[in-house]
């Protein structure tokens, strides 16, 4: 395989990764606005500990990685969901 071949395989794949992301952010800011509704706190590091566990259990990567792919992922939630406070 050449390296175009695999560049391209990389942006096929980040491509469903932005698609995600957005999915995931669209649904972080309903939960945002339930929250506000709910007068629940925004932060709740519990849920972040069992996100990340569930998906060191299902993932190949090492628990750090998938560390510092999600902390940036929860700070971006957090932020959208405390604009809607």
């Amino acid at each position: 395989m050449t390296l175009q071949e695999l560049r391209s395989q990389i942006d096929e794949v980040d491509n469903q990764i932005i698609t995600l992301l957005e999915q995931r952010v669209q649904i972080a800011k309903q939960i945002g606005e339930l929250k506000t509704k709910l007068k629940v706190e925004v932060y709740n590091p519990q849920r972040e500990e069992e996100i990340l566990k569930r998906l060191q259990s299902i993932s190949s990567l090492s628990p750090a990685q998938i560390e510092m792919i999600y902390q940036s992922i929860f700070t971006l939630t957090k932020v959208l969901q405390e604009e809607n406070q």
